[in-house]
């Protein structure tokens, strides 16, 4: 079984070199196959595989190019680490769609939605937080803001940070999930192309509130089987402007495609693979529901809500985000 790497290679005087084309070593001869390359922070970042679990052939090897001076083991994993830097702005999928989202299993959609729907959405969220924390006083065993809990509607998602189901059956909410320009691609992607039946889909607000720590780095749920049929796809939308201080979700594109990355997502800050999904109020994120993300910290004195709302595949249930007591009833 191969291993996977990310090996940083520093060359002296980088931009001058075209140390691949130098034909002093056939890496290939030399048993490690190269999947992609870039330059991060003034190091040659090199995505490569090798079978026989020799990491001291493989850095002898590379540390044999005359050009290289120096050879270092950045990351190694069961599978492929995808290494390439994408910018927010070229992950538009109104323009892209399909193909791209399948690399990436990330996109945006710029103005979302109108000035109208946001403003019944901003009312709806708003209303349903005053409510979910004023029940919440009532329950004087919970620590709220530093202690885990999980309601059947309202979960927490580590310090200062909420997950709350909105109400079912809302028409303003419905015409959002129902219409909203990314629909036509999650159609595509979850494989319901029958306009007629509406897409199932769980909403909710996730807010983040003052003082809000950073997230680990998670995926929401398993990489789907195969790859390009996604079981769930997740779309959030904020409802303030987001900035460093209010914070964001940060995003390792191509980080869906196989479960042999959970627990690697320190590496995407490593090598320079993350996006930072800081989106203006109104935009819209898409990203595949087996994709590495963590939500940041929340320095500034606002509540950060979005609103996520879950396309899924019939008879597919969020299992593991909230609880069986009701909050409401």
């Amino acid at each position: 079984m191969a291993v996977y790497y990310v090996i940083g290679i520093t060359v002296p005087d980088l931009a001058d070199q075209e140390i691949w084309k130098v034909p002093v070593l056939d890496l290939n001869n030399a048993g490690i196959q190269v999947h992609s390359e870039k330059v991060h922070d003034g190091v040659l970042l090199l995505e490569c595989s090798t079978e026989d679990h020799n990491e001291t052939h493989l850095l002898g090897a590379l540390q044999s190019i005359p050009a290289v001076s120096d050879v270092e083991i950045y990351v190694s994993a069961p599978c492929r680490i995808p290494i390439k830097k994408w910018e927010l702005a070229s992950l538009d999928l109104g323009a892209a769609g399909q193909e791209l989202f399948a690399e990436t299993g990330l996109g945006i959609y710029r103005r979302g939605i109108s000035k109208e729907q946001l403003i019944a959405l901003e009312e709806i969220c708003n209303s349903r937080i005053a409510d979910a924390h004023s029940r919440l006083q009532s329950h004087h065993d919970i620590d709220v803001g530093s202690q885990q809990f999980a309601f059947k509607e309202l979960g927490s998602r580590g310090k200062q940070r909420f997950d709350l189901i909105l109400p079912e059956n809302n028409a303003a909410i419905g015409q959002v999930v129902q219409s909203g320009p990314w629909v036509p691609l999650i159609r595509k992607v979850l494989n319901l192309t029958d306009t007629a039946t509406p897409l199932p889909c769980l909403v909710s607000v996730v807010y983040s509130l003052p003082g809000a720590d950073i997230q680990s780095w998670h995926a929401d749920g398993p990489p789907s089987r195969p790859p390009s049929r996604p079981y769930a796809v997740c779309v959030f939308l904020p409802l303030i402007d987001l900035t460093c201080e209010t914070g964001f979700t940060q995003f390792w594109p191509g980080s869906h495609k196989d479960a042999g990355l959970l627990g690697f997502g320190p590496a995407a800050e490593v090598c320079g693979a993350t996006v930072d999904g800081m989106v203006s109020k109104g935009d819209a994120v898409i990203y595949d529901y087996g994709l590495l993300h963590r939500g940041m910290g929340n320095t500034s004195n606002l509540r950060r809500p979005v609103v996520q709302m879950v396309y899924h595949v019939p008879g597919w249930q969020d299992r593991k985000n909230y609880g069986r007591e009701s909050l409401f009833s």
